[in-house]
């Protein structure tokens, strides 16, 4: 069960505006990619919460998609198994992350199931979810940045661990990609 910094928001901040904070964390992890003493056990961990943060924004947009797959399912599954195979356990979420996962949770609170006085017009779908991919890729393309970083200077045993994590990242950065300029 995780924190939920963004829980309270949704009631007075548009969906936008929440995106464009996430986008800014997302931005400011990348900033520290290359930085040696930032965690990336935890910057992993954190990376996972968002991906499955990221789905259910993603769903929630659109809950009647025919289709009801989503380009996170795999960075979702990804992340998961990555968490899994680590030798040891990643340590604790990267307080940035758990904002952005925050942020993402509390856009599902500004969807309304159906239009009301309140809220007669739903949000432009094709625009948060651009922005959901947006925040997605971003964040894994700097997962991605620091672990190859860690890998190029890891002993050689570590090393191809580190590696082998690396491009499972990097495929799901591509596939981020591939569906947001698709």
């Amino acid at each position: 069960h995780r924190h939920h910094p963004g829980r309270g928001l949704a009631m007075t901040i548009p969906a936008s505006t929440l995106l464009t904070s996430a986008d800014d964390w997302a931005r400011d992890l990348l900033l520290d990619a290359h930085d040696d003493q930032a965690p990336a056990g935890g910057l992993l961990a954190g990376w996972a919460q968002v991906m499955q943060a990221a789905a259910g924004a993603w769903q929630a947009i659109r809950p009647q998609d025919p289709h009801g797959s989503s380009p996170f399912d795999q960075a979702v599954l990804t992340a998961s198994q990555i968490i899994q195979d680590a030798s040891q356990q990643p340590g604790l979420p990267d307080p940035r992350t758990m904002r952005i996962a925050g942020l993402l949770d509390a856009i599902v609170e500004t969807i309304p199931t159906q239009p009301s006085s309140a809220n007669p017009v739903r949000p432009d779908e094709a625009a948060l979810r651009t922005g959901i991919l947006h925040v997605g890729y971003v964040l894994t393309h700097a997962v991605a940045t620091s672990i190859g970083h860690r890998a190029a200077q890891a002993t050689p045993e570590d090393s191809s661990v580190a590696w082998q994590t690396h491009q499972r990242i990097r495929g799901v950065e591509q596939l981020l990609d591939a569906h947001l300029h698709g």
